[in-house]
Parts: structure tokens; sequence; C-alpha cells
């Protein structure tokens, strides 16, 4: 890891477009940040591609990278090294605000992320991924209920009966 916070690794195919960044200031600033922070991932840590070259990558207008750029600096995301650069590529460097701590490489094909066999997941502890679908431990009774052919009312009533003959057994 840097000392601005971001792991250095090879991005090949894959630009981050980093959901806390997309909340607080929309999707285009958090896509023109994910092509400054693969151009920050070069020896020399900072970005020196043009507007233009943004602007191509990003398939939106120059105005709109310098929008974006604009709001990225001013949100403490970016630093322009050369802000009084006037009618020339300026260079930007990625503040740290934002760290991306992993290597993440796409590749073509229509191969789920989670057919590996394990992804991370703030919800389960044992971070296990079944292929083909994802069971959530908060609706795992619904999901069980389902699985047996129940349904919520009938396992209440399978419930209620097996307290009723527990209750004949022991009597």
């Amino acid at each position: 890891m840097t000392g601005n916070g971001t792991i250095l690794a090879e991005t090949q195919g894959f630009t981050p477009v980093i959901d806390i960044l997309a909340q607080e200031l929309g999707v285009g600033p958090a896509l023109v940040y994910g092509i400054v922070w693969r151009y920050c991932q070069m020896e020399d840590r900072v970005c020196y591609a043009s507007r233009e070259t943004i602007a191509a990558h990003a398939g939106i207008s120059i105005k709109t990278v310098n929008r974006h750029l604009k709001t990225l600096c001013g949100a403490g995301y970016l630093k322009d090294l050369t802000p009084d650069l006037k009618h020339k590529p300026h260079t930007y460097a990625d503040t740290g605000r934002v760290r991306i701590e992993a290597l993440i490489q796409a590749t073509g094909g229509t191969k789920s992320p989670t057919s590996e066999g394990r992804t991370k997941s703030p919800t389960r502890s044992d971070n296990l991924s079944h292929p083909g679908r994802t069971k959530s431990p908060i609706r795992k009774d619904s999901y069980e209920r389902k699985r047996k052919g129940g349904s919520p009312s009938s396992s209440a009533k399978t419930e209620t009966r097996r307290k009723q003959v527990e209750h004949l057994i022991e009597h």
C-alpha cells in the first residue's frame, strides 16, 4: 500500500466507480475519479492524462470532465498539482480520501463474481457464496420454509401442532 492509502496494483480492463463517492457526488464524478485513479497507479503516482483523454475514456464531453475534476478537487478526492496552468493539461494526484484495497481484473465472459466460492459480505461471517443463488441471513427462516414448500401460516400451524403433540405425550 502506498502512503496515500491505495494499493498499487495492475488494473487491467477495470475502472472503479466507488459507491461512496457516487452517492456523495454522483456517478459522473465517481467515473472520472476512477479514470484518474487508474492513471495515478503509474510509477510516479500522478495522472498526466489530458482532459480530452479522460473525456474519451468516459464517453463524456471535455466540459463535463472539467466540471467533475473541479468537483473532485473541491471535495478533497483529487489534488490539482498544476492549478495555475491555462489551456494545458493539468496533473492530478489521488489524495487517498478513498481507498481501493484489492486487485480486480475484468475479463470477457459472463462469469458471476460469486462463482469462485467466497466473497466479502458484511452480514455473513462465513463469507461463503453459493453459485447460482444468494441466501440472506435475515430471511433465512423464509428461505427454509420456501425450500420445504411451506408458508409462514402453515409453519405456525405446524409449530402449534408439534407443541400440542408434545403436551399430549408428556401427560
